[in-house]
């Protein structure tokens, strides 16, 4: 059976249906006290992760074998700098405005990779390097702007404020025509087993745990979605609850 949840969630993309609205269902919190979002903590927004050696660390030399202590290349500081400029392909996509980045095939950012790899491969030397481009054999979907947001109201709590899902990203293909959707959300269950029950004119929320790997539960996500989209849920969110810092 789904659990239906009083509150509303606002999907934003740069291209959006008709939008589905409701209102959202009175709930009480209990006594006369209603603390903001019914007591609990809302989600920090995401930070970049800690990348550097603490000050004091000690990072032990590499173990060569003998004659070849003079071998410097692949040392970790040597090492270092080449990651710090492969990633900084990536961020210059970043810092360019780009909500989504990385270094993406067919973008400036792999071609200065590659390029820069090349310089690289040039410089030891080796012989006959080149880069090559080929045409892409389909059509390319790339999101520009999105966001996810759980709308306040005071059922939740006197001081609840808007929350903004950071970690929420948008599916490939997914779309909002007219660019905004606004309705309340129901949790549909398992991922794999999911309850359509409810699910009409609603924001459906199905929870995947994976076991072996961000993709492995591609296809039960997929086939979930797309029951819970022919039982007239306007959306779904996907909660994958998964350690690391993938987002």
């Amino acid at each position: 059976m789904t659990k239906k949840l009083g509150m509303l969630v606002a999907l934003g993309f740069l291209s959006a249906c008709a939008s589905g609205t409701s209102g959202p269902t009175a709930i009480e919190a209990p006594g006369s006290v209603k603390p903001a979002w019914f007591g609990l903590v809302p989600p920090a927004a995401l930070a970049e992760p800690e990348i550097a050696p603490p000050a004091d660390a000690t990072i032990p030399p590499a173990i060569v074998p003998a004659g070849e202590t003079g071998r410097a290349a692949l040392e970790g500081t040597r090492i270092r700098q080449s990651v710090e400029q492969v990633v900084g392909f990536a961020h210059d996509m970043q810092t360019s405005g780009n909500q989504m980045w990385g270094r993406i095939s067919g973008l400036p950012s792999q071609a200065s990779t590659a390029d820069w790899l090349a310089n690289e491969f040039e410089t030891i030397p080796l012989a006959g390097i080149q880069t090559q481009t080929y045409k892409a054999s389909s059509d390319f979907w790339w999101p520009e702007k999105w966001e996810a947001r759980v709308l306040s109201n005071p059922a939740y709590g006197d001081q609840s404020i808007d929350v903004v899902l950071e970690s929420a990203v948008p599916v490939s293909r997914s779309a909002i025509t007219g660019g905004k959707l606004e309705a309340a959300v129901v949790f549909a269950g398992e991922a794999g087993s999911v309850s359509t029950d409810g699910v009409s004119g609603k924001i459906a929320i199905q929870h995947s745990r994976p076991s072996t790997g961000a993709y492995s539960d591609r296809a039960k996500i997929r086939d979930s979605s797309a029951a819970l989209i022919k039982a007239g849920a306007v959306a779904v969110l996907n909660w994958v609850e998964q350690g690391g810092n993938m987002h």
